[in-house]
């Protein structure tokens, strides 16, 4: 049996499910995420955002976890995904 198509998720064979409380946290920090001037100025936000489901990280869960979401370029830390996912997550 061939898992229904949905372009950009990942299905499990278990049995695949799209948790709306994590498409919710996605999209709160994709609305509200800005790049920064240094490595130092992100990792407080990217703390925050994980501080309810991993309350005991430390600076390098920190720094691992910002890693795929922020990338420097020109000297600044910017944000690495598509500003378009915005539209995806409000479902327009």
């Amino acid at each position: 049996m061939r898992p229904p198509c949905s372009p950009g998720v990942v299905h499990e064979r278990r049995g695949s499910q799209i948790d709306g409380r994590g498409l919710v946290r996605i999209r709160t920090y994709v609305e509200k995420g800005s790049d920064f001037a240094s490595w130092s100025q992100a990792m407080p936000p990217v703390k925050a955002i994980g501080r309810a489901h991993f309350p005991k990280w430390g600076r390098c869960d920190v720094g691992s976890a910002g890693a795929p979401i922020y990338a420097e370029e020109n000297g600044k830390v910017v944000r690495r995904y598509d500003p378009a996912l915005m539209k995806t997550l409000s479902g327009n």
